[in-house]
């Protein structure tokens, strides 16, 4: 059975050892989703823009894992790869973006764009464990849950409480673990645990620093996604609306 306990504290386990920070330390950013929600980026900010093309091992079940994401969440999005920075491991998710070096493919809510870098830096993080292809589900699910804010609530999340990011952020991760919830019932076996663990067990100081939440608050946001996902079917809009009421909530 999967707990908050579980959630939270096997990623904290892998995050913050104990003793690993003194009290009044500042916790490191787990900045590797640099997605601003305001954001118009251009062709020229994504080098090395690419679609999937079916070449690497993991995009056979990747396929089937965005087909979900796009089918639970109702939204047309395009999906690639770009050039990311190797000093920051980076993914984006794009509003309204048609981007040529996508192929065909015009999307009609958005564009989640993973960086080669990250993807490279999870292969490693997760090497010698079957956890690869549930940490990069967990990324994409995240990535979704912006392209929710931009379809649904982008005003409203404007209009919150700072630290907006940070809700911003929190909000994705909700959107997450909802997706987790949904893949567990399709999976029994499926790793659901990864979904929190992943959105913070990169922040080790490496990552460029925007703030997404202490580990305490992803791994919550990710559980009470989860929640949800287990106790009653909802639609996007709802989900999505659901999740900003949870973060306007919360105290940051």
């Amino acid at each position: 059975m999967i707990t908050r306990r579980t959630l939270c504290g096997c990623a904290l386990a892998l995050v913050c050892p104990r003793g690993a920070f003194p009290a009044t330390a500042e916790m490191p950013g787990c900045a590797f989703f640099e997605t601003d929600p305001n954001s118009q980026t251009s062709r020229g900010d994504l080098p090395g823009l690419k679609a999937m093309d079916l070449s690497q091992n993991f995009e056979n079940g990747l396929v089937i894992v965005l087909s979900e994401l796009r089918k639970l969440l109702q939204v047309q999005v395009a999906f690639g790869y770009y050039d990311d920075d190797i000093a920051y491991p980076n993914a984006r998710a794009l509003e309204h973006t048609s981007l040529s070096g996508l192929g065909a493919v015009s999307p009609i809510d958005g564009a989640v764009i993973l960086g080669r870098h990250l993807i490279e830096q999870i292969r490693k993080k997760e090497q010698g464990t079957r956890n690869f292809g549930a940490a990069l589900t967990a990324v994409c699910a995240h990535e979704f849950g912006h392209i929710l804010q931009f379809k649904y609530i982008i005003p409203q999340l404007m209009q919150i409480e700072e630290p907006v990011t940070t809700r911003a952020e929190l909000h994705a991760d909700f959107v997450s673990g909802y997706f987790a919830a949904f893949r567990k019932r399709q999976q029994p076996e499926y790793p659901a645990v990864m979904q929190a663990m992943t959105q913070f067990r990169y922040g080790d100081g490496a990552y460029k620093p925007i703030d997404h939440g202490s580990p305490e608050q992803r791994g919550a946001a990710v559980y009470a996604g989860y929640q949800l996902g287990q106790a009653e079917p909802l639609n996007p809009e709802q989900v999505t609306l659901r999740g900003l009421e949870y973060v306007t909530r919360l105290a940051l």
